[in-house]
């Protein structure tokens, strides 16, 4: 007997005296209980799938204005970028080559400022107030083609925030001097 057969025969069974029962019904009583049954089949059938199926065409229904306006700024955003795309990329403004003196100027009274052969700038502030230093060296940043390549800061016992710095700035379009010379 296989597995199939053997479940077949424990349904049959199980079902036997419901069969019985439904036989021992009259005509009447049989057509009332068919009609209840598929009248319980038809509210499940509206309330587990059409509901749901109307209610989810109704929010697709008003949300169709809304997705259809973010379609057209997609397709209108896709046509700038192919616009982008067709004039090329943007080059970036050539920043002017620093020199000794602009460096001088920029962080103030005090300050040395030598060039080495490494086209690296060396900048001693014996005394800057610490958010100023900061803020001149992002000018210097933004201004040249600068970074910084070494740097020691040192807080001056004064307690008011300010401090020595001695930090080197490297300028690579600058070009290297040559083998034998001489920094300024």
């Amino acid at each position: 007997m296989t597995a199939l057969s053997k479940l077949s025969s424990q349904l049959s069974t199980a079902i036997a005296p419901l069969q019985q029962r439904w036989h021992g019904l009259e005509l009447r009583q049989r057509r009332m209980i068919a009609i209840g049954g598929t009248v319980v089949a038809i509210l499940l059938l509206i309330a587990y799938v059409w509901l749901p199926l109307a209610r989810e065409r109704q929010r697709l229904i008003t949300a169709l204005p809304q997705m259809s306006a973010q379609l057209a700024q997609m397709k209108l955003q896709a046509q700038e970028i192919s616009q982008l795309n067709a004039a090329g990329t943007a080059v970036p403004p050539a920043r002017a080559a620093a020199d000794p003196a602009q460096l001088q100027a920029l962080f103030g009274e005090g300050t040395k400022v030598s060039l080495d052969a490494n086209r690296a700038f060396r900048i001693v502030v014996p005394k800057i107030a610490y958010a100023a230093w900061w803020d001149r060296v992002n000018e210097a940043q933004s201004r040249f083609p600068l970074r910084i390549a070494t740097l020691s800061v040192q807080a001056l016992p004064s307690g008011n925030r300010e401090v020595s710095v001695d930090m080197k700035l490297a300028d690579p379009s600058r070009p290297a001097a040559p083998a034998g010379a001489t920094a300024k």
